[in-house]
């Protein structure tokens, strides 16, 4: 499993959203967040002096199955570039554990990304025995 991690433009959110439903990726976390990097800042002033801030951006954070991992990073960096500066970064780590709290399920059943091909299904139920929901399924709605 895999936890995607984007930094994108607040307004790219929809075409991401739009862009991961397609590859039938639906559950994601968003946060807004301050940073700043290569894209200047916005300058203001306060109390006199020229103060630069960060500029604000969205963190998408996807929790995947190994096998989609690589298509959710392309949808991001597809629907989101725009070929200026400050069109954001994706990162990509390996994620050890996901449980899902409502039914314990877990490992890849637990992510809510597509469900893992057979094969990768029969790696996963060579493995020792983890709790499993009853169907792995997904449906965005």
């Amino acid at each position: 499993m895999k936890l995607v991690i984007a930094i994108v433009r607040s307004e790219k959110l929809d075409v991401v959203r739009a862009a991961l439903r397609k590859k039938d990726v639906c559950v994601m976390s968003v946060t807004q967040v301050l940073g700043y990097g290569m894209e200047p800042g916005l300058t203001e002033h306060y109390r006199g002096m020229t103060v630069e801030s960060r500029r604000p951006k969205l963190r998408v954070e996807i929790a995947v199955n190994d096998g989609v991992a690589d298509d959710v990073v392309t949808a991001i960096t597809q629907s989101a570039g725009t070929g200026q500066v400050g069109d954001g970064k994706v990162f990509v780590m390996e994620l050890e554990q996901c449980v899902r709290i409502r039914d314990r399920a877990s490992g890849p059943w637990a992510t809510g990304t597509p469900a893992p091909s057979a094969s990768q299904r029969q790696r996963i139920l060579d493995k020792p025995a983890v709790a499993r929901p009853r169907s792995s399924a997904l449906v965005c709605n």
